[in-house]
């Protein structure tokens, strides 16, 4: 078992493939996997995807990873795209600590390699077969309550993580339902936290697939929502779902609540009275001047702290996470706004509220719900200023954050 980022990874590999498969009118698009270096605690894999398209004209390499480049406005007009899958890709690869490279021959073909080094699972067995693929990471079963985190925005896993980090738990994740669905095949979870919100399989296509299972019939499952409307608790517990603990989530509620579950589950009885959440933390609601654009709020910074009950180093983590990744997901959006994709618009700036309610931060926020509900209502002239105020208050974030915590 290979322990790494399996959501960036298959941001990747999916931008490379559709790249090479794009391209290829005629041959083959081909990806192998190859296990590089091998040692006693980490590994380095190598991926290659080869395609017999058009190539890269030589004048055309030494900007390849800039973003909106593309091989020519023809190239352009006849094939679509923006021109930003591999300087995205770059950016994952490096965000990893790993290596990427290409190598092309204009009207025969391209090949990109990408070298990543990934942790080993204890008693996992790697025998460094080349094309063999690894499964997601999930640790051995050690006897402690084992939790599974369905979530599809890294910098909201750290956060979960970070809450439950200790020798309590044993944390293993998904970044959507199907892959969920996947690793609950063959390991065991004592209770899941499932994100409503995530491409693939939302949580309420993934609670409906869990219920008609008579193994997972009784399963606990906790919804995360950022939306505190009754009308959506309602929805999560008709669909099937236990309870609900909406965004940010507090530690002290997350583990309190997850205690409760847990004993009744393994018989000790829950003669105890269901924990109560706490009301909802000023800075993380979006009032309606932010939402018009009009807060002066950029950074909760102790808030936030005791939000990590004064983790400083968990704290930096977070946010360096949160930074990277919103520096990511910011192109996604400008991707999908060229695209005319106006649901991975509406969901990636759903992601990225969620994100900077939990990183305290309300202006950002609130400009990520403008992008979301102009996205919602597919209105091509607001969506520009929405995405021109959304970088503008990445900036302000980057700018007030810059000496950390």
């Amino acid at each position: 078992v290979l322990v790494g980022d399996a959501v960036r990874l298959q941001q990747v590999l999916t931008n490379l493939v559709h790249n090479a498969v794009k391209f290829t009118l005629h041959g083959e698009v081909r990806l192998t996997v190859q296990a590089l270096e091998i040692r006693k605690d980490r590994v380095l894999v190598g991926f290659t995807v080869v395609d017999t398209g058009i190539g890269i004209r030589p004048e055309d390499q030494a900007v390849l990873f800039q973003p909106f480049t593309q091989a020519r406005e023809g190239t352009k007009k006849q094939y679509g795209g923006t021109g930003l899958g591999t300087s995205i890709a770059k950016q994952l690869v490096e965000a990893m600590g790993g290596t990427i490279r290409f190598a092309s021959e204009y009207g025969k073909g391209t090949m990109f390699q990408v070298e990543l080094p990934f942790g080993i699972a204890s008693g996992t067995a790697i025998a460094g077969k080349t094309g063999e693929t690894a499964t997601p990471s999930i640790p051995a079963r050690t006897g402690k309550a084992a939790i599974l985190v369905v979530e599809d925005y890294p910098p909201n896993q750290d956060i979960i993580r970070s809450h439950l980090s200790g020798d309590s738990y044993q944390v293993y994740s998904a970044a959507n339902g199907q892959d969920a669905l996947e690793l609950l095949e063959s390991h065991s979870a004592d209770l899941v936290l499932l994100d409503i919100h995530m491409p693939v399989m939302d949580g309420f296509e993934t609670i409906s697939a869990l219920r008609r299972d008579p193994r997972f019939a009784r399963l606990p499952v906790i919804a995360l929502t950022a939306d505190a409307l009754v009308e959506t608790r309602m929805s999560c517990m008709k669909a099937g779902m236990d309870d609900v603990l909406t965004k940010p989530v507090r530690k002290r509620e997350l583990l309190d609540l997850i205690e409760w579950y847990l004993a009744g589950r393994h018989g000790s009885g829950q003669d105890k009275e269901r924990p109560r959440q706490a009301v909802p933390l000023p800075a993380v609601e979006i009032p309606e001047k932010e939402k018009a654009g009009g807060s002066d709020q950029i950074w909760a910074r102790q808030q936030f702290l005791e939000f990590l009950d004064n983790d400083r180093e968990t704290g930096n983590l977070v946010l360096g996470g949160f930074l990277k990744e919103t520096a990511i997901l910011i192109e996604h959006l400008e991707q999908a706004f060229a695209a005319g994709d106006f649901t991975t618009l509406h969901r990636h700036a759903h992601s990225l509220k969620g994100g900077a309610l939990n990183l305290m931060a309300s202006r950002l926020a609130a400009a990520a719900w403008r992008l979301q509900e102009a996205a919602r209502d597919e209105s091509g002239q607001v969506i520009p200023g929405a995405m021109e105020d959304l970088r503008q208050a990445f900036d302000e974030f980057r700018k007030e954050t810059k000496d950390s915590l």
